[in-house]
């Protein structure tokens, strides 16, 4: 399948290059130009581009930064990276971070990028028909809550008493355990398959952009915006908006949320026509929200209207008996009824304390799946599933015990430095552990890449290929 007159985005600053892309693609694409990250993250805002060329060095900094973001605004499209660095480590990180593919600067250049999107749209058309299908199944799958453990039937009730009452609920818990699928299930519960259900990560987005997500924007409210734009406030009337990871919503934003919570009212950016909007939020967190109102990294009358009502999630390794079920609804949701498993490995899995809890279990079982496969079999075996972490939970015990008696945190710096300084050493043993790969310390720390490459950047670890065994 080939689709016509794709958009697509080119983000670079060389007048020569620009125009050579143009002279080779303007035939086939539908061409918008940027010159820096500033110029290409706002029209990217507003732009729906499915394919983007992006140039590594910009004037106003790397290439590299802006992918994370671009995927997270588009997880389908392609981004193919320009570089005049075609280094092994360089290329590497580009493909880390999301890019598809990358071409070298060079007086080939024009003719060799016909071909290249050629692939880029077939890669595309392959990630539209993924795309059809993942929300098919999405549909089909998004109210199971499965297990049997009273933890679970606790929260079964939960749900259907406070759908049909309208409070805004706020759901605690470890990361994996489920909190999205809670608050799906509190959508539907209320009877009305019309009701929007909205949905927004707090952590997945730069502060620079979670405003017009959250509140939309007007035409010419920034370079870029070139139309209109309704933000997810706006999007959920009459419905639930679902604030994931809330605890890492910008303390700038707050107050504008607490205005939409205690009057309904907002502003679009760059709008000074007051708006209305009547909705339910139901917030997640992993995080602590108390502790953060007693540092002042989270309002105390935001918590107070958010927190109506308190759903709290359990942790895997508290409900073992809910992990035969699952196990099951993932080989099923995998591979239909052809699949099995056998009962020692049912039992190793249920022995382990499962850091990452639910969505562990599930990449744990499509490993065990994959190499299933490769020897011809249908049933997996307990090597199938075993742990592929470069360490076990014992021994990352030992990283914080050695973190603690190293730098003597205890008694000489106050909680919250102590647990900054604890959580950067931390990151810097994984990351050696991984031999600094990013996309497998964010796999094994059940992370996002997006959330993991903030965290690296706020504790000064952006680069770490480079990291040592010394402090930085």
């Amino acid at each position: 399948m080939k689709f016509n007159r794709v958009k697509a985005l080119v983000v670079e600053d060389d007048p020569i290059f620009r125009n050579e892309i143009k002279s080779a693609l303007l035939q086939s694409l539908e061409l918008t130009f940027a010159s820096s990250l500033l110029e290409a993250r706002n029209l990217a805002l507003s732009g729906g581009f499915e394919i983007i060329l992006l140039d590594k060095n910009l004037p106003d900094g790397s290439g590299l930064e802006l992918i994370p973001e671009l995927k997270m605004m588009n997880p389908y499209s392609v981004i193919l990276m320009l570089t005049a660095d075609p280094t092994d480590s360089s290329i590497q990180e580009a493909l880390n971070r999301g890019a598809s593919d990358y071409l070298v600067k060079s007086v080939r250049l024009k003719h060799e990028l016909p071909g290249r999107i050629q692939v880029a749209e077939g890669r595309l058309a392959i990630e539209h028909r993924c795309k059809k299908a993942e929300s098919i199944a999405a549909e089909f799958f998004s109210t199971e809550i499965i297990g049997r453990s009273s933890a679970l039937q606790e929260i079964r009730n939960q749900i259907k008493i406070f759908a049909q009452s309208g409070v805004n609920v706020l759901i605690s818990g470890e990361t994996g355990t489920g909190k999205e699928l809670i608050a799906k299930a509190l959508n539907l519960a209320t009877n009305n398959r019309e009701r929007p259900f909205v949905t927004i990560n707090c952590g997945a987005i730069s502060p620079h952009l979670i405003e017009s997500e959250l509140f939309g924007h007007t035409r010419g409210a920034f370079t870029g915006a070139t139309s209109e734009k309704e933000g997810k406030i706006e999007q959920a009337n009459g419905g639930d908006l679902f604030l994931d990871e809330i605890g890492e919503l910008p303390l700038s934003l707050q107050p504008k949320l607490l205005r939409v919570l205690q009057d309904g009212e907002f502003y679009r950016v760059g709008s000074n026509q007051k708006r209305i909007s009547n909705l339910r939020v139901i917030s997640a967190t992993n995080r602590n929200l108390e502790e953060m109102v007693k540092f002042a990294s989270f309002r105390e009358d935001l918590l107070f209207r958010v927190n109506g009502t308190e759903i709290m999630t359990t942790p895997l390794r508290d409900r073992p008996e809910d992990i035969g079920d699952l196990i099951q609804y993932f080989l099923y949701k995998s591979e239909g009824a052809r699949f099995s498993i056998e009962e020692a490995a049912v039992k190793e899995l249920k022995s382990e304390t499962w850091p990452g809890n639910i969505r562990e279990l599930r990449n744990r079982i499509g490993s065990g799946i994959a190499l299933c496969k490769a020897r011809g079999s249908t049933e997996l075996l307990r090597s199938d599933v075993a742990s592929v972490r470069s360490r076990k939970p014992k021994s990352e015990s030992g990283i914080v015990l050695s973190t603690l008696n190293n730098h003597r945190l205890l008694g000489k710096e106050d909680y919250r430095n102590a647990l900054v300084r604890l959580e950067k050493e931390f990151l810097k043993e994984v990351l050696k552990g991984n031999h600094g790969n990013v996309v497998s310390t964010a796999n094994e720390l059940n992370l996002s890449q997006a959330t993991l490459y903030r965290k690296l950047k706020e504790f000064g670890l952006a680069k770490p290929k480079r990291l040592s065994g010394s402090d930085t």
